[in-house]
């Protein structure tokens, strides 16, 4: 061995790797094989584009011939017949050109030999690293030492005199790597400088195509360019000016049509006035208005209409006939929503008789009230509701949260909250029980044994573990702060980009109508 120990391992990792290069050959005689299939299937495409535009010249009207849209249409059409001879001559070319490409040859021709060039460098790796190690035990003192021995002691007869092991482990080593060598010199001498030659012949085959291709797709440009060049000079006689002019009076025609102009509402039951109708539309537009007068009511503190002069039934709003459901209809269209919005005791108004007219926002049966008079279980409540209320679910959900919230406010004034958003008196303690157990942010219950409760302390609505107290959490990856109601303060949507005004809040989280 002539270089230090330290050389020839470090040797072992030098780059390139015996190997490497037939490796990248075969990849790149692979790449070609899948760019020649591309290629054939961009040919394929170029046929089914032929197809299709054959197809859509057999589809074309013939009235278009006597249409007023033939002067400028028919350059187009002229064109599309070109461009389907030009590109049919096109494609037979180039599919001939791509069948006299030869076929890859597989790197190593016939079948399996005794030595196996893609499996270096491990093959021929592996013996040197066994010879480095039985080198480096073998030139080790003792090793050196006990073969002296060896060498100078007597013969003695009868006994077999075995080289040391180390040194037959040594030898063995050197007969392999040497054996592997060999073969894989050999390899690179006879058998790659072909693989090359061949891959290389590939490569011009390839190349040779692609210039046919693209010169051929040069030339399919130039015969479109001139069918194109016509086409453009004929669609340029055409004057659109005159074309549009009969279209423009008969427009003009049509707008005038009994379609067009927006009818009325009249109130029959008012003389036939004319109105707009705000009261007893859809579930939809209520809990909107609702909504929007909750906000105007909350930046006024939710002033009660006795204090502002009005007559107070039990439920806190006003008692009012349905005469005055209409005179209130006839206001709001005479004077306005910001009018209204000025008068809080026309909002309580206002409120009361959108859900008084609207069918109830929830509509529970006479089994279901009585089936959970004593209370609802969370396992059954989301089931419950998305039965019932299946339109503007979360939005109606946060009218509850603000009446009850609104009822436990103002003990003195009580609100029949239940009746209403159910139309029913019997429902009390059903709504109270999903005011208590609905996570309305989230749209489902909240776990068992978690409630909204009233703290008189922090004069707030806040969520909590009934038995501990602890505030409620909801699980990571939703929210992690604690779940605390909204205060009732006047909410600037003007910050919240374009969500409507009428949307309550939902600390942080979206209302889905």
């Amino acid at each position: 061995m002539n270089k230090p120990l330290s050389l020839e391992k470090a040797e072992v990792e030098l780059e390139p790797q015996p190997g490497t290069l037939l490796k990248a050959v075969a990849q790149e005689d692979r790449f070609l094989d899948e760019f020649m299939t591309f290629m054939r299937k961009r040919i394929e495409l170029d046929a089914q584009h032929l197809a299709n535009l054959k197809g859509l010249q057999d589809n074309c009207n013939p009235d278009w011939r006597s249409s007023s849209i033939w002067p400028f249409i028919s350059p187009f059409i002229v064109f599309c017949a070109d461009e389907i001879n030009h590109l049919e001559s096109h494609i037979i070319e180039a599919t001939a050109c791509l069948d006299r490409i030869p076929h890859s040859s597989p790197p190593l021709p016939g079948a399996k030999e005794e030595f196996n060039a893609f499996d270096m460098p491990e093959i021929i790796k592996s013996p040197y690293l066994e010879y480095l190690r039985c080198y480096e035990v073998a030139s080790s003192e003792r090793s050196v030492q006990d073969l002296i021995w060896y060498r100078d002691a007597l013969p003695r007869y009868g006994f077999k005199r075995l080289l040391p092991e180390s040194e037959r482990a040594y030898r063995q080593a050197v007969l392999q790597q040497q054996a592997a060598a060999e073969l894989a010199s050999r390899w690179y001498r006879d058998v790659f400088p072909e693989i090359l030659e061949q891959h290389q012949q590939r490569a011009e085959a390839v190349k040779c195509f692609l210039h046919g291709t693209l010169t051929r797709q040069s030339l399919l440009a130039s015969r479109l360019s001139s069918s194109n060049s016509t086409a453009i000079y004929d669609t340029i006689l055409f004057s659109s000016s005159k074309f549009i002019a009969p279209h423009h009076e008969q427009m003009n025609k049509e707008k005038g049509h009994p379609f067009l102009k927006e009818v009325c509402y009249r109130n029959h039951a008012a003389d036939g006035r004319v109105v707009k109708p705000i009261f007893g539309t859809d579930i939809v537009n209520t809990v909107a208005l609702a909504h929007d007068i909750l906000r105007e009511l909350e930046s006024a503190g939710f002033i009660q209409p006795r204090d502002l002069g009005g007559t107070t039934s039990h439920s806190g709003l006003t008692s009012s006939a349905p005469r005055e459901l209409f005179k209130l209809e006839q206001d709001l269209y005479e004077s306005g929503i910001t009018a209204m919005q000025q008068s809080h005791l026309g909002l309580w108004h206002t409120l009361e008789f959108a859900l008084m007219t609207a069918p109830p926002l929830l509509p529970f049966s006479n089994k279901e009230i009585s089936l959970y008079s004593k209370g609802i279980p969370p396992d059954k409540m989301d089931a419950l509701l998305k039965t019932r209320v299946p339109v503007a679910r979360q939005a109606i959900m946060a009218l509850v949260r603000q009446f009850w919230d609104y009822k436990i406010r103002n003990r003195g004034y009580e609100i029949d909250a239940h009746l209403n958003l159910t139309g029913r008196s019997d429902s009390e303690m059903l709504v109270e029980d999903l005011w208590r157990k609905c996570d309305i942010d989230e749209d489902c219950p909240f776990p068992r044994g978690v409630e909204r409760v009233w703290d008189g302390i922090g004069k707030h609505f806040k969520v909590v573990w009934k038995k501990t107290g602890e505030e409620y959490r909801r699980q990571p990856g939703k929210v992690k702060t604690p779940v605390r109601d909204a205060p009732f303060v006047l909410m600037n949507f003007a910050t919240l980009g374009n969500r409507p005004n009428w949307l309550p809040p939902t600390n942080g989280a979206s209302v889905q109508l």
